[in-house]
């Protein structure tokens, strides 16, 4: 490998081209500034009205008769009441308990066998009864403060179950959940 000696010359034209490199990129940042600065100062301009000026008017004296007015009565008006017709919530729709995953977000019944169910303890304070799978299938999760009304745990084990809420994915778990706060979200189908 050769090593090139550079002039002084060539030394100079070197330095020439990188002031006049930084004068190009300079320029567009300048005119990028200035514009935005027109720009943002140029907002509705203010609406002026000129002065109006009048005539001053004159008007003649005029004269009336009195006149009499005879009383009016007026009819009392009634509206009729109106009623809103009466909102009837549509159903949850049925949803497997393996598809739940695919449903996330979604209000609905999920159903399936419970295969089981696992307290887990006073750090975490809440119940797990697991629907289809234990692994993979959807779990419906019950806080401590929530469990009062509900039957023994033992007593969904090996039923099929329709579950109703709203499903989310458990991050930590990756399975769907339901959030059990009712008994009554809970229904023993066989």
């Amino acid at each position: 490998m050769s090593i090139q000696y550079t002039g002084k010359r060539e030394l100079q034209e070197i330095k020439k081209g990188r002031k006049m490199m930084k004068k190009l990129l300079l320029i567009p940042l300048v005119i990028i500034l200035a514009v935005s600065m027109v720009l943002g100062s140029c907002g509705e301009p203010e609406k002026t009205t000129a002065p109006t000026t009048t005539a001053p008017t004159t008007t003649a004296p005029t004269t009336t008769a009195p006149t009499t007015t005879a009383p009016t009565t007026t009819a009392p008006t009634t509206t009729p009441p109106t009623t809103t017709p009466p909102t009837t919530t549509a159903p949850a729709p049925v949803i497997d308990w393996n598809d739940a995953y695919d449903n996330d977000g979604v209000t609905a019944t999920v159903t399936g066998p419970v295969v089981g169910y696992e307290d887990m303890g006073e750090g975490i304070a809440k119940y797990l009864i697991y629907i289809g799978d234990e692994f993979s299938g959807t779990i419906a999760m019950i806080l401590y403060e929530d469990i009062d009304g509900f039957p023994s745990l033992d007593d969904y084990v090996g039923m099929t179950v329709e579950v109703t809420g709203e499903i989310y994915i458990n991050q930590y778990r990756s399975q769907a959940e339901i959030a059990v706060t009712d008994p009554s979200q809970i229904v023993i189908v066989d």
